[in-house]
């Protein structure tokens, strides 16, 4: 079933398809990877008995800006692929004389996404309108999916956590292509998974990234929030449309 949206009094008509982001879109982007970046840096320090300081520096590489406790809108967390970020963590310990401990970055990595599982009432929250708005898509028997540079099993434990399970019928991590955003390799994969035609899909980000896959896979259109990274400017260069956050987003009766 078909339904016509509205953002930014504008109206997008006949989408079968809406498809999110994840951090930023639908939960608090700084609050998630604030919290994920330090347990990483504070592992990396400990299991290399480093000084404390280096918290901070390895937090401030990996992309977060530490005195805002917010993470930078170049990244490379929050915007590159998982590799990517891991990288700037590794380089900063060759560069204070650690030698290559890409193993060992990986390795912590992995632990703290098993023990950050026990924390996701801490650092996972939604952003306000969440349900309200997969519900009514839902009622109305529009696809919805989920397209996220995290891992999609981090996803799908964060979705399960906010009870929104019910309402993704797809979830989509940057492991599963072999190209991040902004290329339109994602969603490619959820168009073909439901056959249905980019031309009746719409894209909600709050990345330049996010917008620019959109238009990259031909959706009808990429609808940005300003609950996550990216200037407001930017945002206005690539999409007419763009809300303050996904409960600016209206069904059209």
């Amino acid at each position: 079933m078909a339904v016509d949206l509205i953002a930014n009094h504008k109206t997008i008509m006949a989408i079968e398809l809406v498809v999110f982001d994840k951090d930023g879109t639908l939960t608090c982007v700084h609050t998630y990877w604030c919290n994920m970046i330090r347990f990483r840096a504070e592992g990396i320090c400990l299991r290399l008995n480093l000084d404390p300081i280096h918290v901070p520096n390895l937090m401030d590489a990996m992309g977060v800006d530490v005195e805002t406790g917010r993470i930078k809108a170049t990244g490379p967390v929050g915007i590159k692929k998982r590799a990517i970020v891991l990288h700037a963590a590794v380089a900063y310990l060759d560069a204070i004389g650690y030698g290559n401990q890409t193993g060992l970055v990986t390795a912590i990595a992995r632990e703290v996404d098993d023990m950050s599982v026990q924390r996701f009432d801490d650092i996972v929250r939604p952003i306000k309108g969440l349900k309200g708005l997969l519900e009514a898509l839902k009622q109305r028997s529009v696809t919805i999916a989920i397209a996220t540079t995290d891992l999609a099993h981090r996803a799908e434990l964060a979705a399960a956590h906010l009870g929104i399970g019910k309402y993704i019928d797809m979830i989509i991590g940057a492991d599963s292509v072999p190209e991040a955003k902004p290329a339109p390799a994602m969603l490619n994969r959820i168009c073909g998974r439901f056959g249905i035609s980019p031309g009746a899909a719409v894209m909600v980000g709050d990345a330049d990234t996010d917008i620019r896959m959109g238009l990259n896979a031909g959706f009808k259109a990429s609808i940005a929030v300003a609950t996550g990274l990216t200037e407001d400017e930017i945002l206005r260069e690539l999409t007419p449309y763009r809300v303050g956050s996904i409960a600016d987003i209206a069904i059209r009766d």
